[in-house]
């Protein structure tokens, strides 16, 4: 099982929700959110089997938004 996939089954298990906002950058966006304060829930990593590279982010209140990105 992936591990990105687990931990969505994960999310779901504890009632907390998953947003995927599509980005051109992961690495850009994390940039510009550590530079405001926020840090990564799940550091950016590249998956080439399902060819993204995504990073997590935890809202106040322990909902996920993941950023991902089609690797080329």
């Amino acid at each position: 099982m992936n591990l990105v996939y687990q931990f969505s089954v994960n999310l779901a298990q504890i009632n907390k929700s998953k947003t995927l906002p599509r980005v051109d950058s992961v690495d850009a966006v994390m940039a510009e959110l550590t530079r405001r304060g926020i840090d990564a829930f799940v550091p950016a990593a590249s998956y080439e089997n399902v060819g993204r590279r995504v990073s997590f982010i935890q809202d106040p209140e322990g909902n996920v938004i993941e950023f991902a990105q089609d690797l080329e």
